[in-house]
């Protein structure tokens, strides 16, 4: 088992140019700031755009869901998303997060939709292959002796995907049934698969910090800064590729390692 997810990786100079806003952000809120305030800064190294956080899940998916996207989107045409906004999630009077982004009006654009469309392809892309792998492998399988092997926690009986009669699913059926064959060696496994869908809107931002205590002192600060009023002239994030990111915590922090990449090639 692996933990990961789908992510738009960044240049070496877009990484840096967030590094020098980080500075900036310590600069002016930090000085403000009481001792027991506990804000967690993300390295420049490790910032990505995530389209899909995937969880636990097993390997023999790894070169299925690579195959999915494929079908997916890479028909999908290459999107640059501006990177013009400082904002807070949830709010800015008490934020939890401090990202960077798109101006309010550019989320109501075409390039927007655009970018909303390559994230509900892939939602509808993981969702088939979970679809997939559960007709295949794990339908109509209520023997005790399959019970006994099922992971903890996972249900008895069919699954939901079992039972659902939508099939205008855009994970292509011909060619990832016979490569799940090829690699499923453990289908107990597979049948622990969820790969469940976000429900709120996709909004693309970059994640510069978290503050894990002191939410009110940072938006006090933020406030009295003026920080969030400042444009930003970071150039663009370049949507062109979406690689599988597999998690690795360490007591020195996340390690992320690229497993593969899925191109956009169209005009």
């Amino acid at each position: 088992m692996i933990r990961a997810f789908l992510a738009v990786e960044l240049s070496q100079e877009l990484r840096a140019e967030l590094a020098t806003v980080q500075q900036e952000l310590k600069h002016r809120i930090e000085p403000e700031m009481r001792r027991d305030l506990r804000i967690s800064w993300a390295r420049p190294a490790s910032i990505h755009l995530t389209l899909k956080f995937l969880g636990d899940m097993d390997e023999q998916v790894i070169d299925p869901l690579r195959a999915a996207l494929e079908q997916a989107i890479g028909s999908q045409i290459v999107v640059n998303v501006p990177l013009e906004r400082l904002g807070a999630f949830p709010r800015p009077q008490s934020p939890r997060v401090l990202w960077v982004g798109p101006l309010e009006n550019w989320e109501k654009g075409a390039e927007a939709k655009r970018v909303a469309e390559i994230h509900g392809a892939i939602e509808q892309a993981c969702e088939g292959l979970a679809r997939i792998i559960h007709e295949r492998f794990c339908c109509n399988r209520r023997s005790a002796a399959t019970t006994s092997l099922r992971p903890a926690g996972s249900p008895v009986g069919p699954s939901p995907y079992c039972t659902s009669t939508h099939r205008d699913l855009r994970a292509p059926r011909a060619g990832l049934a016979t490569r799940l064959s090829d690699f499923a060696t453990n289908r107990h496994e597979l049948c622990g698969l969820r790969f469940l869908r976000e429900t709120k809107p996709f909004s693309p931002h970059l994640t510069l910090a978290r503050i894990k205590v002191g939410e009110r002192q940072v938006g006090d600060a933020l406030a009295m800064s003026g920080v969030l009023d400042r444009p930003l002239f970071l150039g663009s994030l370049a949507v062109e590729s979406v690689g599988l990111i597999k998690s690795e915590l360490k007591p020195t922090g996340s390690v992320y390692t690229k497993l593969w990449e899925v191109r956009l090639s169209g005009k």
